[in-house]
């Protein structure tokens, strides 16, 4: 999802296909065997999320023809590998669609490290400042405008401090298995 506006603000909420969590059966099959389907935009407003923009059109929408997976799409099933080419193919659309404004990405933990993985631009895994994510932080990357270097600064990782009480240190850690250090 992405949140151009906090709060209860009619179309503030976009929901990204290219966000979607990490396709992998161990996270979207069911204990049957049966996959999980994300739910459509129209099911999330219907649920309540009235402040869902229903004009919203994904920058990389979920590839339905198996045939014709454009590069990047989200598709079942994934490797961690295309998870993190994705979520680069679509920070990129998202920054472009942006077009300089500010926004909040919410998403699931492993699409969140992909795409941190992606601004903090670290030249190698051993490099990177990113490790497992406690369930609930808080990621935070800025860019000044003025900076011709274009490099995003890494100001918040996994942070927990807004969580109230036993959860303050978070819930589990999770992390992609190329960040289990």
């Amino acid at each position: 999802m992405i949140v151009h506006a906090l709060g209860k603000t009619k179309n503030s909420i976009r929901v990204e296909d290219g966000l979607i969590e990490w396709l992998t059966p161990s996270l979207t099959v069911e204990p049957d065997g049966s996959r999980l389907s994300p739910r459509t935009v129209q099911q999330l407003i219907d649920m309540t999320f009235t402040e869902i923009d229903p004009d919203y059109k994904s920058v990389n929408p979920i590839a339905t023809d198996p045939n014709n997976v454009p590069e990047g799409a989200p598709y079942f099933f994934e490797s961690e590998e295309y998870l993190m080419r994705r979520c680069k193919i679509t920070m990129d659309r998202i920054l472009a669609d942006a077009n300089g404004a500010n926004f909040c990405i919410v998403s699931h933990t492993p699409c969140a490290q992909a795409m941190a993985l992606y601004l903090e631009n670290a030249s190698s895994l051993e490099e990177s400042k990113l490790g497992p994510w406690p369930l609930g932080g808080i990621t935070m990357f800025t860019k000044d405008s003025d900076d011709a270097s274009g490099k995003w600064k890494l100001e918040l990782y996994a942070d927990t401090s807004h969580m109230p009480g036993e959860y303050k240190n978070g819930l589990k850690p999770w992390s992609l298995p190329c960040l289990s250090k």
